[in-house]
């Protein structure tokens, strides 16, 4: 089946809302602005081509229906300008442009005591280890949440880091390579919970530490990715957020209650997902959006395509007060570093 790239740029926000689809079915993919996600309805997607159209590599031109060239292709991209885009697609962007262009908060600089976080999925197959060190070290986070450690990576970083961090904690999967997770810290540490997954994906990893702001406690997550058990990254992505849920379900409840909490790492789902819907509302907050509402924690780079994704998250309880966050575009993963600074909170939220 072929798959084919939309790209419609809208002239206000020289922004680019991304859809993937077959042409044949009209089978939703992704269709996301800026990390949020605009609609999801098979028709709308069907409208934006013909279903029985079949598209050229690397051109806006549909082939011929019997064509055996184009046939062939196992995957294509095309870019469709505004002009030829039908009015549900347009106004789709346009709302989500209205709602997009909420204010973000201004950085604030600490001006007492606080603490820095930083999470970053390391991508354990990716090159550069002693790049990643350099990122860690240069970021002076007081606790450092990785997803997608090894041994490998743990001798290195335990060697690169010792002089750093205080603390260094790993866990390796028993079931998938990549699959660690670890903690650095320059404060005291002891571990609340490691809860192991049901599922055969990821664990989750609760840690307590005493910081400068208090006692606090930080869930490190590396949450299911989008793709189904027959390995599936369309349907994945469609069907999978509430196995994503039921994985935070099941690490949050292990948390100490009435501790300052954040949770951390790499959720595989945008803001706008059901995970972190959830995450909110108990209660808790989304750091990056509030100062950041567009770049990406997530690139692929293709030679045909390029895929970009915000998944990677900070939340935090409201007994916290964020007064910065960003994301860091360095590094070797695929995943780009998140890092967020915390006070105590002062005033109802």
């Amino acid at each position: 089946m072929l798959s084919s790239r939309i790209i419609a740029r809208t002239v206000a926000a020289g922004k680019e809302a991304e859809v993937f689809f077959e042409p044949k079915s009209g089978l939703y993919s992704e269709i996301e602005y800026d990390g949020t996600l605009l609609f999801a309805n098979r028709s709308v997607v069907v409208n934006y081509v013909r279903s029985d159209m079949v598209l050229n590599a690397g051109t806006d031109k549909p082939a011929a229906k019997n064509d055996p060239e184009a046939k062939v292709k196992s995957r294509t991209t095309a870019k469709v300008t505004s002009q030829r885009m039908n009015r549900h697609v347009i106004l789709s962007i346009l709302v989500a442009l209205v709602v997009g262009c909420r204010s973000t908060r201004q950085a604030e600089a600490p001006a007492g005591p606080h603490i820095r976080l930083l999470t970053y999925n390391v991508n354990w197959g990716a090159p550069g280890p002693d790049l990643a060190a350099d990122i860690i070290r240069q970021s002076g986070a007081d606790i450092v949440c990785l997803q997608e450690t090894t041994p490998q990576w743990e001798q290195f970083l335990r060697r690169e880091l010792a002089a750093d961090y205080a603390f260094a904690g790993f866990r390796n999967s028993k079931m998938r390579t990549g699959g660690g997770l670890a903690f650095l810290a320059k404060v005291p540490a002891r571990e609340v919970a490691y809860i192991p997954s049901e599922t055969g994906w990821f664990d989750g990893w609760i840690m307590a530490f005493d910081t400068a702001i208090g006692p606090m406690q930080v869930l490190n997550v590396h949450l299911r990715p989008p793709v189904s058990d027959r390995g599936s990254w369309v349907s994945g992505y469609l069907f999978t957020g509430d196995n994503r849920l039921r994985e935070m379900e099941r690490f949050y409840a292990r948390r100490r209650p009435g501790v300052p909490t954040l949770v951390a790492g790499d959720f595989n789902d945008n803001p706008n997902s059901r995970v972190v819907e959830w995450l909110e509302n108990k209660g808790m907050h989304n750091a990056l959006p509030q100062f950041d509402r567009h770049a990406p924690t997530w690139e692929y780079r293709g030679s045909v395509v390029s895929l970009r994704r915000r998944m990677d998250h900070i939340v935090y309880s409201p007994e916290l007060h964020c007064c910065s966050a960003r994301v860091l575009r360095v590094g070797a993963s695929d995943h780009f570093p998140v890092e967020a600074v915390f006070a105590k909170q002062t005033t109802a939220q």
